[in-house]
């Protein structure tokens, strides 16, 4: 009777994928501490951070959107010779061993043309577009926390 449960129990695992292998092509993507700072004073753009991770093949961010602002690029902050330099780049690589951080003072999100300033403490969406193999694109959404300027 135990070897029957055991050869049940074993099948019931295999066909749940129990040991969480992700099938060839396919990614999971987990986004955590999303966050958009609050525009500054009379300023209509913002900082968007957040931590992008993932399992199984890798993914490249190309886009993303939210309905508070009217343009979302994808920078990357630089030190050249001294000097920082923002830089619109046009996508980040994100794999299983290379997880993304999105964050001031380097790669990050700028939200332009931001619609009524959102208050802090207030949650956001966020679409954030990857490119898969053979140029089809995965959505995912994430929600962001609004925090002041300068956090």
């Amino acid at each position: 009777m135990r070897v029957i449960l055991s050869a049940c129990l074993l099948l019931m695992m295999a066909a749940c994928n129990v040991g969480g292998d992700i099938p060839a092509g396919t990614a999971m993507i987990e986004v955590r501490d999303a966050y958009i700072s609050q525009p500054a004073e009379g300023r209509t753009d913002a900082i968007a951070g957040m931590h992008i991770s993932l399992k199984g093949e890798p993914r490249r961010l190309i886009k993303a959107s939210t309905p508070i602002a009217t343009r979302v690029e994808l920078h990357t902050l630089s030190d050249e010779d001294g000097i920082m330099r923002m830089r619109r780049v046009d996508e980040f690589e994100v794999t299983a061993d290379a997880p993304l951080s999105l964050d001031r003072g380097g790669n990050h999100l700028m939200l332009y043309g931001v619609k009524k300033p959102p208050q802090v403490g207030d949650t956001v969406n966020i679409v954030l577009t990857f490119k898969v193999a053979e140029g089809k694109e995965q959505d995912v959404l994430a929600t962001a926390e609004i925090v002041p300027a300068g956090e």
